[in-house]
């Protein structure tokens, strides 16, 4: 997933239209739709990759404006996410985190 992102940003950065920016990962699709399946004994929170792989299996599919977004209620300190790389403490809602293609 977060390769994808880096394809699409960099295709964006070179102001690349939609279709030739998506074209290269549209044989990921499949593997977007499995992440919840792969993901699911990894401790990350479902709700949270369940989102970002509709999102961008969604966008891959029929490309609009793809966002993600954090937006925690409280600062978070990237330290504290080092000093507690254990990814069932950080849940979708204590994020804020969203996704979506519209």
């Amino acid at each position: 997933i977060m390769s994808m992102l880096l394809l699409l940003a960099g295709a964006e950065a070179f102001s690349m239209a939609p279709s030739p920016r998506v074209a290269p990962v549209a044989p990921m699709t499949p593997r977007v739709s499995m992440a919840p399946m792969m993901a699911s004994s990894s401790g990350v929170d479902m709700g949270l990759v369940t989102e970002l792989a509709t999102a961008l299996g969604s966008f891959i599919d029929d490309p609009k404006t793809l966002r993600i977004a954090f937006e925690p209620s409280e600062p978070l300190a990237f330290s504290s996410v080092l000093e507690n790389p254990d990814p069932s403490a950080y849940t979708k809602d204590m994020l804020g985190f969203s996704a979506a293609n519209k």
